[in-house]
This record gives structure tokens, C-alpha cells and sequence, in this order.
């Protein structure tokens, strides 16, 4: 195939892959543009050369480096953006952190979570989870009766965690309805669970609350 056609053909192949992301949208935005940028520019190239011999030649190892370059490129944007993970109440939710929740009462709350996709971030944070009761009369960020677990270092495989109950949530667990949530975060490692007392407290020092799961109770008591 001469070589005019085949910069064609991957510059088409380029510009519709970056068309497709544009449609997907999301974090892959950037990278569509920079695709259909890319292979725009190498199909307009090739077509005027064809009709333009005067035109400088773009020697064959140029167009392989260019082209080892965006899928460099975006191979680095894929995994960067594949680990980044969003707060509990931004849209998109990433993949299930928590491979499950639960509880023993009167006495604990724990959590089974997905070290693996938390190891990008172990060098700059703990793991642990916030526990807690809500009705729906406040905002989640402040809900008053909440258990913060000691953050854990974050290994691979899972990562087992509980946090026992106190007088308070007792009572209010056997004498409410509504929701028991279970919130994965991840603490900076300079950050301890004695600085807070909320969610809205934590997110303030920077603590990253990243995954939710919930779970109904019925009324135990009067």
C-alpha cells in the first residue's frame, strides 16, 4: 500500500476513534479531541500530497513516532483516569470499591473493600469507613450519629474493617428508622479520625469519601 494511502487510512482510523470518545464524552473527552485532531491532520495531509507532489514528504518514521506518541499518550491519560475515583455524591460512580457491608449488632459495623483498586493511592492515603444513621431530615454530610473506623494501610486483595458501636448509636439504632450507610474514605495520611466528627468536617481535611452503600433498618423499639 503507498505510503500516502496508508497515512489515510490511520488518520481516518484515528479521527473515528476520537469522534467515538467524543460522543462517550466523560473523562474521555480529552482524548477524543486529541484523536480527531491527530487523524484529521493525517488524512487532510494525505490527500494533499496526492494532489500536491511539491509538498514536503512526511518520512515514514515521523508518522510512527507520531503515532507512538498519541498511543502513549493515551494509554497514560487511560490509566490515570481509570484510578481516579469520585466523592459518594458526584455522578459517574466508578467501580464497586465495597465487596460488601454489614453488621453485628449491638456491636459493630463492618466492611469488606477492594484493595486493588485502592493501591494507587496508598502512598498518600489511609483507608477506613464512616458508619452511620440516617433518616433524611439533613443533609448526609451532617448526620450527627456516625462511627468512624481507624484508617488502615491500604494493601492489595481485600481489606477487612469494622468499627464497634458506642452507647449512642445503640440506642438510636434500636430505637430508628430509616438508613444505616456505610462510606469508604480515604485519609490522608497526616489526617486523624479524632480532627472530625462529620462527613462535611472530614471532606474539609481533605478526606475523600468515595463510595456508598446503604442499608434499611426497621424500628427495634419504642
Amino acid at each position: 500500500m503507498p505510503f500516502r494511502e496508508a497515512t489515510f487510512w490511520y488518520g481516518t482510523i484515528l479521527f473515528t476513534t476520537g469522534i467515538y470518545f467524543w460522543i462517550v464524552g466523560g473523562d474521555q473527552l480529552t482524548a477524543g479531541i486529541a484523536l480527531t485532531v491527530v487523524g484529521l491532520a493525517m488524512s487532510v495531509y494525505a490527500v494533499v500530497a496526492e494532489h500536491y507532489t511539491s509538498l514536503p514528504k512526511l518520512r515514514v518514521w515521523v508518522a510512527l513516532l507520531l503515532l507512538t506518541w498519541v498511543a502513549l499518550g493515551y494509554d497514560i491519560y487511560g490509566r490515570h483516569h481509570s484510578a481516579e475515583l469520585r466523592e459518594f455524591d458526584e455522578p459517574n460512580q466508578q467501580k464497586p470499591l465495597l465487596f460488601g457491608v454489614g453488621m453485628k449488632a449491638p456491636d459493630f459495623c463492618q466492611v469488606m473493600a477492594n484493595g486493588n483498586l485502592l493501591l494507587p493511592y496508598k502512598n498518600d492515603y489511609n483507608v477506613g469507613f464512616a458508619c452511620y444513621l440516617w433518616d433524611g431530615t439533613q443533609d448526609q454530610l451532617d448526620a450527627p450519629i456516625i462511627l468512624f473506623s481507624e484508617p488502615r494501610d491500604i494493601v492489595g486483595g481485600d481489606i477487612s474493617m469494622r468499627v464497634e458501636f458506642n452507647q449512642q448509636f445503640d440506642w438510636r439504632f434500636n430505637h430508628s428508622e430509616g438508613m444505616v450507610n456505610y462510606l469508604l474514605m480515604l485519609v490522608p495520611k497526616n489526617v486523624r479520625i479524632s480532627q472530625f466528627s462529620t462527613l462535611r468536617q472530614a471532606r474539609a481535611l481533605k478526606v475523600r469519601l468515595v463510595m456508598l452503600e446503604s442499608r434499611s433498618i426497621a424500628r427495634k423499639g419504642n
